[in-house]
């Protein structure tokens, strides 16, 4: 399946471009925001790559997802990405800045815990236990329009 029309898809718990119109404290409330969710982004495509064969071509940063990935890939990604959000794992570090262990240290540094790596194995069994369900909303989002996929309030 070929990906979705990327010109009206947005990702903001991926990452967020901060409106023109955005104050100082606005964008810098937003890049700090986005800081955490590449740190997320960048452990859940290090597994997926190297344990599950995720296609490689997932761009490095956060800002330039999807890229070129099919609307398959996006939805798996997404699916995985979203029930980790949903169960509150969103420092893959756990505060950690030397690895454990069972730790990984991914190329920039950064430690990706065990517990996370579990949790992230979780998500894929329960993405795939579920996946006609996750690719079937992904096809109804992206077919109305790509409303933004966030698990934070709509702003009034």
């Amino acid at each position: 399946m070929p990906a979705a029309d990327q010109t009206s898809m947005s990702f903001p718990d991926v990452y967020r471009t901060p409106p023109d119109d955005a104050t100082d404290a606005e964008r810098k409330a937003i890049k700090a925001e986005n800081d955490l969710h590449q740190k997320l982004y960048t452990a859940v495509a290090y597994i997926l790559v190297n344990d599950f064969r995720f296609n490689k071509d997932i761009p490095p940063q956060a800002s330039g997802f999807p890229g070129s990935l099919a609307d398959l890939e996006q939805s798996f990604f997404l699916g995985v990405y979203g029930l980790l959000l949903a169960d509150n794992w969103t420092q893959p570090s756990l505060g950690r800045t030397n690895p454990g262990q069972d730790d990984i240290q991914l190329p920039g540094g950064d430690v990706v815990t065990k517990r996370f790596v579990d949790a992230t194995v979780g998500a894929v069994q329960e993405y795939t236990s579920n996946a006609l369900l996750f690719t079937n909303v992904f096809g109804f989002l992206t077919s109305s329009g790509g409303a933004a996929y966030s698990t934070q309030p709509a702003a009034n």
